[in-house]
């Protein structure tokens, strides 16, 4: 009789343990497939955004942004004819002053920041910065268009 009751308490045990084994299996299986689709679902999500900045840059690889920075920069310099090279085509043959309607300096300008959108061939840039005498922060909105393949500026706003 002992021999009997051991022996089902023992397979009693073999299939909890069982059990628990296959249980643990499932759980960490279905586990395993959420984050699995999760990483899939970020993954496209990423190169949908890499695509997004690939189709917004111009054929130099450049973001309207990053026109816009370099633009400053060369203003900064007093780089003259680089300066022109991102404007667009009707403009360069004015003063730069002139063609942009700037009447404070530029070569002062301290960027904090330049977020932009694009409709079709045009962008948008918004700049954020300040210069060094005033702590007033001002806005400026750049308006940029593609040129052979490029983007240039064609106009400052609020100046």
């Amino acid at each position: 009789m002992n021999k009997k009751i051991f022996f089902v308490l023992l397979g009693v045990e073999v299939l909890l343990l069982a059990g628990t084994i296959v249980g643990i299996y499932s759980w960490r299986n279905q586990s395993f497939t959420t984050e699995s689709q999760d990483v899939a679902n970020k993954t496209t999500s990423i190169k949908s955004d890499i695509e997004k900045i690939k189709s917004e840059k111009d054929d130099k690889g450049y973001l309207p942004s990053d026109v816009v920075k370099n633009f400053i920069t060369e203003f900064k310099a007093d780089s003259v004819e680089k300066t022109k090279l991102y404007l667009v085509s009707s403009q360069k043959d004015l003063d730069t002053k002139t063609a942009l309607l700037i009447d404070k300096d530029y070569d002062k300008i301290n960027v904090i920041e330049a977020s932009y959108t694009i409709e079709n061939n045009t962008a948008t840039v918004y700049l954020k910065g300040n210069w060094p005498t005033e702590d007033v922060i001002f806005e400026k909105t750049i308006i940029l268009t593609k040129e052979d393949g490029l983007w240039k500026i064609s106009e400052i706003k609020g100046v």
